[in-house]
Formats: structure tokens, C-alpha cells, sequence
């Protein structure tokens, strides 16, 4: 009986989420169908997700469309990430890069660091280096790890910038210190590496480490690798 009773409540409290989320996605067609640019964004992002809803990427795309012509920075953002990668649409790199720029001219970081990528490798536009520090930095600045970590690799190799140690020291800690696993990879290897900063072993494993907790394979070579050289050593 008891078996019984906890699975009516398990049952009833599924139900109730259901019905929340159906209720949720109700008032935001609603919304969304008015012209609300935010809510029109947020079905965008349900339908792509399929979170609340059957996933539907044409229906996501439409809603990311009619939110970024009122000038909606994520929904333009968004819309890029669908041209980009062919989600609900015909993959075009330039039509990408176009709503890539309209949300990063807006300020969107994700936009911004996007546009950067862009200008890197090429895609949609040709390959400018500069272009491409520009906007990682414009991103990096406001805090986004991925564009830290960017920018931080531009220094380290010279790319469309002086090449500057130091500086892709400065990002890679940045990006590091938000638990971005590619950079506390990349900074461990510095301080394995004794470039930009004194070596150092206890520092390089640290951050080889963090970034295998953060599904890093390649600090997880690295860090394997300073285990078995540190046990040759004890032996």
C-alpha cells in the first residue's frame, strides 16, 4: 500500500511539471504571437531545445527570425548558430556572419566571439586576423571564457596581434578561473612548459587536473604523463 501510495505522488508531481511546462509554453505563444520580441525568442529557444514542446528547429528558426528583425541581440545570435550550422535551415556561413555581426554590434559576447571565429577561419568572409582580435577581445572583455581563451591563443602564436606571453597568460587564467577545461589545459602546459610564465610543476599540475575533472583529454595525457615521470623519479 505504501508502494502504492509513493508512486501516485510520483505520478501527480510529474503531471503537475507537465502541465506547468504546457502552461509556461501557452503564455509565451501567446506573448510571442503579440509582437513580444523577448517571448518570441524564448519559443525560438523552446522549440530548439524541445524543452516544453516537441523539438521543431524550422519552428525555432521562424521564431528566432521574426524576434531578430525588432533587433533582439540573442535572437540574432541565435539565427546565426541555426545558418551556421544548417539547424532548421540551409547552412550558409554568410547569411550566418551577417546575423553574427547585428548582434555582436549590439553587444552580445557569444555574437561577438562568434564573429570572431568567423574572421579567423574564414567563414563567410575572408580571413582577417586583426578582425578576428578585435571581436575576441570586444567578447573576452566582457567575461565570455570561450573568447578569453581565444584571444589568449592569439598571443600566444601571434595572430593578427604582436605575440605577447604575458597577455595570453592574463586571458588563459581568466578563462581558467571560470572553469573553461581548454584553457586551465593550455595553462597548465605553460607552467609545464615554463612559456610566458616561470616553470612550474605544482601550478602545471593543478591546472592539468582541473581541466581533467573537466573532461580534458589532453590535460589528461599531460597530467598522466608528469605522474609516471614524478613516480620514475621517487623510484
Amino acid at each position: 500500500m505504501k508502494k502504492i501510495y509513493l508512486i501516485m505522488i510520483l505520478f501527480f508531481a510529474i503531471a503537475s511539471g507537465v502541465f506547468a511546462q504546457t502552461a509556461n509554453i501557452v503564455t509565451l505563444t501567446l506573448k510571442a504571437k503579440s509582437g513580444e520580441a523577448e517571448a518570441q525568442n524564448a519559443l525560438g529557444e523552446a522549440y530548439y531545445d524541445g524543452k516544453g514542446v516537441t523539438e521543431n528547429l524550422t519552428e525555432a528558426v521562424k521564431w528566432y527570425k521574426k524576434a531578430a528583425f525588432q533587433e533582439n541581440a540573442k535572437a540574432q545570435n541565435n539565427l546565426g548558430i541555426c545558418y551556421y550550422y544548417g539547424n532548421g535551415v540551409e547552412e550558409d556561413r554568410k547569411e550566418a556572419l551577417k546575423w553574427y555581426t547585428r548582434a555582436a554590434e549590439q553587444g552580445n559576447a557569444d555574437a561577438q566571439n562568434s564573429l570572431g571565429y568567423s574572421y579567423e577561419y574564414g567563414e563567410g568572409v575572408d580571413k582577417n586576423l586583426k578582425e578576428a582580435v578585435k571581436w575576441y577581445t570586444k567578447a573576452a572583455e566582457q567575461g565570455l571564457p570561450l573568447a578569453q581563451c581565444n584571444l589568449g591563443i592569439c598571443y600566444e602564436y601571434g595572430n593578427g596581434v604582436e605575440k605577447n606571453l604575458e597577455e595570453t597568460i592574463k586571458w588563459y587564467t581568466k578563462a581558467a578561473n571560470q572553469e573553461y577545461a581548454k584553457a586551465q589545459y593550455l595553462l597548465g602546459k605553460a607552467y609545464d612548459k615554463g612559456e610566458g610564465v616561470a616553470k612550474n610543476d605544482s601550478e602545471a599540475m593543478k591546472w592539468y587536473l582541473k581541466a581533467v575533472k573537466n573532461n580534458s583529454p589532453e590535460a589528461a595525457y599531460y597530467y598522466g604523463g608528469m605522474l609516471l615521470e614524478g613516480n620514475k623519479q621517487k623510484g
